[in-house]
C-alpha cells in the first residue's frame, strides 16, 4: 500500500510539472515567434501589399503606412512578393532568411529606372541576441527621398556638431548605432549637392535596449520630414512623424576660480555675464546657438588678457564654463558639457570629477569606507575618478548619497595620498567635484551642484585619513561604530578599514566599548584594536612617513597579549636584528630599508628566549611606508597584518 501511494504522488508531480511549462514537451516552431508588417515607401497612387507563393498575406496600404503586423508562413525563409491593387509586380530576387523572436519591416520602393511599379526593396530586421541592461539604445537611419541628388545627415546636437550618420543616399542600407539610452538633440541636415536645402533639430526619448528606425521622407504635400519607428511596436500607430522644435537657445554658468574679475560674451557682440568676481558661480544664462554649421565662438575677458573658443552647443541644455589660473600664464577654460549617463540613476547622485590642477601626473580620486546595507554594514573601494588627466573631466559615476569621504591619490606608482576631504551629496543630484590650486600651492577640492547658481564658490572641508585595523582574535568580528558616519561596520579578524573622518570627531565604539579619539590633521590615522579578554584601541598616528622612490619605510607594532615583550630577527639564530625589544601596545622607530628583496621574520618571546612565529617570503615595494602589526595568541596562533600607510 505504501509503495502504491509513493507511485500515485510521483505521477501526480510528473502530471503537473508537464502543464506548468508545456514548452518544454512541445516547444513552439519559430515562425510563431516572428512578426513582419510593410512600410510603403513608393510615392504612387495605388496601395501596396506584401504575400508569399502568389497571395497577398497583409492588408494593403499608401504611401508611408504601415501594414499590420502579421506572422509569417511556416518557413525558414520566404520570398516576398509586392502587390498593387492586388496585381503581382514585384517579388524579392532572393529569399529572405527568418530567425525566431525577430520583428522585420519590408520596406518596397521605387528605383531610379523607368517604369510606374515598385522594382527596389528592403529589408529591416531587429538584433538577435543584443545585450541587455547596460544603458544603451539602438537605432537605424534611412533616406526614403527619391532624389539622387539629395544626401541626408543626422548630427548629435546643432548642426555644428558631432555627425551620427552622413550624407546617407536614397535606400543605402543602414547601420546599427549605438547611444546612451534617454533624451538627445538632434539635427537633421538635407543637401541638395552643395546647397543646404533644410536644417530642423528634433528632441527625441529613447529607451533603454529598445531598437529604432529613423526614416527621412518626402511627404506628399512636397516637405520633407522625419519619422520615428519602435523596431519592436506592432501597432498601426508606430510610425510617428516628428515635429521639428523652434528653439535655438542654450544656457551656460560661469565657474570663476581664478583671481581676477570676468567678463563672457558670446561672439559678435552679445554679453552674457560681466564683472564676474573671483571665486563666485552665475546664473545660468540663455544665449542663442545653433545658426549656422560653424561652432559658436565664447570670449572670455579679463584686466589681463581675452580668450576666445570655439564650441558646439546642444539647443536647451545646460553647460558650465570653468575658468581658472594657470601657471603656463594664460587662463585656463575647461567647458563641462551637459550630464549623459547610460544607466538609472534613480535615488542615487551622479558625480563628475574635474581635474584644473597643473601637474605632469594624473590623479585619482576615490571614497573611503562609508555604510552600505548589505551584511557588512559598510562599502569601500569606490573611485570616482580614475588617472584623470589635468583640464580633464571624469565619465559621471552614480554612487549612494550621503557622506562622502574623499581620498585624493596620484596615479603613479607608487601611489601617493595628497588630500582628504569630506562632504555630502543628496538623491536624484548631479555634481562637479572640481580639482584646482589652491592660494598655497596645494590641492584644493570643490563641489558644484548642477543646479547652483549666483553663489560663491566653497571649498570642500579637509578631513582626517584614517585607518582601522582589527588585531583582536578573541572573536571572529568587531563591530566599529563611528556615529551616524559609520554606524555599524563589521570587521574580521586581520582586516583593516580606511576612511576621511572630519576633525571634531572624538571618540569611537569597538566590540561595545568606547574609547576617545585624539585627531590632529597633520597626522596621518592609524588605529590598532587588540588585546585578550579586556580590548584595547592603541592610537599610533604619525605624521606621513614620507616619500622615497629608491627605499620603503617600516615600522612594527606588538598587538599579542600574550607576548609582552617581543624581539625581531631576520633569521633564528638571532643575529641579524630587526627589532630588539618591542613591547605589548607599542611600536618600534621607522626603518628605511634601500633593498628591495623577499625576507624573512622570526619572532622571539624575549621573557624565555623561544622562538613564537616565523614568517616567510615577505615583499614590501619601494615607494611605500609599512606598519607590520604583530598579533596572535598562543592558543590560536600568531599573524602578521601588513598595512600600508601614505
Amino acid at each position: 500500500m505504501r509503495n502504491l501511494y509513493i507511485f500515485f504522488v510521483v505521477l501526480t508531480l510528473l502530471i503537473s510539472c508537464a502543464e506548468e511549462d508545456p514548452n518544454l514537451v512541445n516547444p513552439p516552431p519559430p515562425y510563431q515567434s516572428i512578426r513582419i508588417r510593410l512600410l510603403n515607401a513608393f510615392n504612387g497612387s495605388d496601395n501596396i501589399a506584401w504575400g508569399f507563393a502568389g497571395k497577398p498575406l497583409s492588408n494593403a496600404v499608401g504611401y508611408l503606412n504601415l501594414s499590420t503586423s502579421i506572422m509569417p508562413p511556416p518557413y525558414d525563409s520566404i520570398t516576398v512578393d509586392f502587390f498593387q491593387n492586388n496585381k503581382l509586380v514585384f517579388s524579392t530576387p532572393r529569399k529572405i532568411r527568418l530567425v525566431r523572436e525577430t520583428r522585420y519591416l519590408i520596406i518596397a520602393g521605387k528605383s531610379f529606372k523607368d517604369g510606374i511599379d515598385i522594382d527596389t526593396f528592403m529589408v529591416l530586421s531587429t538584433t538577435y541576441g543584443l545585450p541587455k541592461k547596460l544603458g544603451k539604445s539602438y537605432f537605424k537611419f534611412v533616406n526614403l527621398i527619391r532624389d539622387s541628388n539629395i544626401k541626408v545627415s543626422l548630427i548629435e546636437g546643432c548642426p555644428n556638431g558631432k555627425p551620427l550618420v552622413s550624407n546617407v543616399s536614397y535606400f543605402s542600407f543602414p547601420f546599427l548605432q549605438t547611444i546612451p539610452y534617454g533624451n538627445h538633440t538632434f539635427s537633421l541636415v538635407i543637401n541638395n549637392g552643395s546647397q543646404q536645402i533644410i536644417s530642423n533639430i528634433y528632441t527625441l526619448n529613447f529607451l533603454e535596449d529598445n531598437e529604432y528606425t529613423l526614416f527621412v521622407a518626402q511627404k506628399r504635400d512636397g516637405n520633407y520630414a522625419l519619422f520615428l519607428y519602435d523596431d519592436y511596436d506592432t501597432t498601426l500607430t508606430n510610425l510617428v512623424e516628428l515635429i521639428p522644435i523652434p528653439e535655438r537657445n542654450a544656457f551656460i554658468r560661469v565657474a570663476n576660480f581664478s583671481s581676477e574679475v570676468i567678463t563672457v560674451k558670446r561672439l559678435p557682440n552679445q554679453e552674457l555675464a560681466g564683472n564676474i568676481e573671483p571665486f563666485s558661480i552665475t546664473k545660468y544664462l540663455n544665449f542663442v546657438t545653433c545658426e549656422s554649421d560653424l561652432p559658436d565662438s565664447i570670449e572670455v575677458g579679463s584686466s589681463s588678457e581675452r580668450l576666445v573658443f570655439g564650441y558646439s552647443y546642444e539647443v536647451l541644455k545646460k553647460y558650465t564654463l570653468l575658468v581658472f589660473d594657470s601657471t603656463q600664464g594664460s587662463k585656463k577654460l575647461i567647458m563641462v558639457p551637459p550630464l549623459k549617463i547610460d544607466k538609472s540613476t534613480d535615488g542615487k547622485a551622479v558625480v563628475r570629477v574635474v581635474n584644473a590642477f597643473d601637474t605632469s601626473f594624473a590623479i585619482t580620486l576615490s571614497l573611503g569606507t562609508r555604510p552600505a546595507s548589505n551584511s557588512l554594514g559598510y562599502t569601500s573601494g569606490e573611485v570616482l575618478a580614475a588617472n584623470l588627466k589635468s583640464g580633464k573631466i571624469s565619465d559621471p559615476v552614480a554612487i549612494s548619497p550621503g557622506y562622502l569621504p574623499l581620498t585624493l591619490f596620484s596615479s603613479t606608482e607608487p601611489a601617493f595620498l595628497i588630500n582628504s576631504s569630506y562632504t555630502n551629496v543628496e538623491p536624484n543630484r548631479a555634481y562637479l567635484i572640481v580639482v584646482t590650486k589652491s592660494v598655497n600651492g596645494n590641492f584644493e577640492l570643490s563641489i558644484i551642484e548642477d543646479n547652483q547658481e549666483d553663489t560663491k564658490i566653497v571649498s570642500i572641508e579637509k578631513g582626517y585619513f584614517a585607518q582601522f585595523v582589527n588585531a583582536f582574535s578573541d572573536t571572529p568580528n568587531l563591530i566599529f561604530s563611528i556615529s551616524s558616519i559609520l554606524p555599524n561596520v563589521k570587521l574580521g579578524y586581520k582586516e583593516t578599514f580606511a576612511t576621511v573622518l572630519p576633525p571634531n570627531i572624538n571618540q569611537i565604539s569597538v566590540g561595545g566599548k568606547t574609547f576617545s579619539l585624539q585627531i590632529d590633521l597633520n597626522n596621518v590615522g592609524l588605529f590598532i584594536a587588540a588585546g585578550k579578554d579586556n580590548l584595547d584601541l592603541f592610537d599610533i598616528s604619525i605624521p606621513s612617513m614620507g616619500k622615497e622612490r629608491s627605499s620603503y619605510r617600516r615600522r612594527f607594532f606588538n598587538a599579542s597579549p600574550d607576548i609582552e615583550n617581543v624581539g625581531i630577527f631576520n633569521d633564528s639564530a638571532r643575529k641579524n636584528i630587526v627589532v630588539s625589544e618591542l613591547r605589548y601596545g607599542n611600536s618600534s622607530k621607522i626603518e628605511t630599508v634601500r633593498l628591495e628583496r623577499k625576507f624573512s621574520l622570526v619572532f622571539f618571546n624575549n621573557s624565555n628566549n623561544k622562538i613564537v612565529s616565523q614568517f616567510n617570503d615577505i615583499f614590501l615595494s619601494f615607494g611605500k611606508n609599512y606598519t607590520l602589526v604583530f598579533t596572535g595568541t598562543e592558543s590560536k596562533g600568531f599573524s602578521l597584518i601588513v598595512v600600508q600607510e601614505y
